[in-house]
């Protein structure tokens, strides 16, 4: 009989790997879905946690656009682990000294959480991407939550960031997450040109944008989703043209279980009557629907205002599936399990509903 037999140098590796699974992940952020308060292009959030880290090109780094208030980065790590550290490494590029007088939160949603560190001090400038250029930040005790959030605390400052790493411990699955979107899922006014068509608001590309007809005083795109859900939160990026911001002044996200464009329903709102403050270029809005809200239509308008134009660079919407659905087959639409329906005074037994 051949026995396996191990040296002691082997024994302490083996254990030594077993106890970093055990205990923690040592990078749960990396190529995660991250978002910024405004963005500097083509420096978008994701270059913060992607898989090139570079210290020398400045366009390889995260950086914001603030004019007015707080700028902000975040990352989501999709399930809910117990943060337990967060490293940043600086580059060495222009303006790296900046990097200096923030707070990093761990979160179940971002703008929310505990303070895991609050830093007051430079960051130093790198001279390598190896661990020792980095600068960590542990959480002490560990928070729990599925966002990492890093905030500026002087207003109009921007952040600018190289690589961040988080190190933590899983603590169980999410009940949401970012929808999966096709430009099949997506209808509404009709796009301007070929180039400026729905799916381009969902390609994760700031460099194009969907536009609605100049012409439409009413525009809207809807998505369209397989299952009933609820809508936990929108994000809305608007494109660069002056008039787009005007208009995302008055954009409304609302949640429908029909295809219908009607408005008056506001506690069927995620959120309405936006206004925004111009705090630089993309800027990013970020709304948690405070209220459960479900459906399987998200109609996302703009109300009618002159020499204002309806873009989106990119579209995020954060749901859960819930228990009972709808099937959807060529334009019509059931619920297996309802029994009968009352509709003033008629009862439609299992009828079949158009949408």
């Amino acid at each position: 009989m051949t026995t396996n037999k191990f040296s002691k140098s082997e024994f302490w590796f083996l254990t030594a790997a077993i106890l970093v699974v055990v205990n923690g992940e040592d990078d749960i952020a990396r190529n995660k879905l991250t978002f910024q308060s405004t963005t500097t292009y083509p420096n978008i959030a994701s270059l913060a946690t992607d898989s090139t880290i570079e210290i020398n090109d400045p366009i390889k780094c995260s950086k914001t656009n603030q004019i007015l208030e707080k700028a902000w980065w975040t990352v989501d790590l999709e399930k809910v682990y117990s943060v337990e550290k967060v490293c940043i490494l600086n580059g060495n590029i222009p303006d790296a000294a900046n990097l200096t007088n923030f707070v990093i939160k761990v979160s179940n949603f971002p703008m929310e959480g505990e303070i895991c560190a609050t830093v007051s001090s430079s960051i130093k400038i790198p001279m390598s991407t190896t661990a020792n250029d980095y600068e960590c930040f542990g959480c002490s005790p560990a928070i729990v939550g599925s966002f990492v959030y890093i905030e500026h605390q002087q207003n109009g400052a921007d952040l600018q960031l190289c690589d961040v790493k988080v190190s933590g411990t899983f603590v169980k699955d999410r009940d949401y997450s970012a929808l999966k979107m096709t430009s099949n899922d997506l209808y509404g006014v009709a796009f301007s040109s070929a180039q400026r068509h729905f799916n381009k608001a969902i390609d994760n590309d700031y460099s194009t944008y969907y536009q609605a007809e100049i012409s439409v005083n009413k525009p809207y795109i809807m998505v369209r989703l397989p299952t009933l859900t609820q809508i936990v939160a929108v994000l809305l990026i608007p494109g660069l043209n002056e008039l787009t911001s005007k208009s995302l002044q008055r954009t409304f996200v609302n949640i429908k279980h029909i295809p219908d464009t009607f408005t008056h329903m506001t506690y069927k709102m995620c959120f309405h009557n936006n206004f925004l403050s111009d705090k630089g270029l993309y800027e990013a809005v970020f709304k948690k629907c405070n209220i459960d809200l479900s459906g399987r239509y998200i109609y996302i308008g703009s109300k009618p205002s002159a020499n204002s134009i309806f873009e989106l660079t990119e579209l995020v919407i954060y749901g859960k599936e819930r228990e009972k659905t709808f099937t959807y087959s060529q334009g019509l639409s059931r619920k297996e399990n309802i029994q009968s329906i009352l509709i003033n005074g008629t009862n439609l037994d299992s009828a079949t509903i158009p949408i």
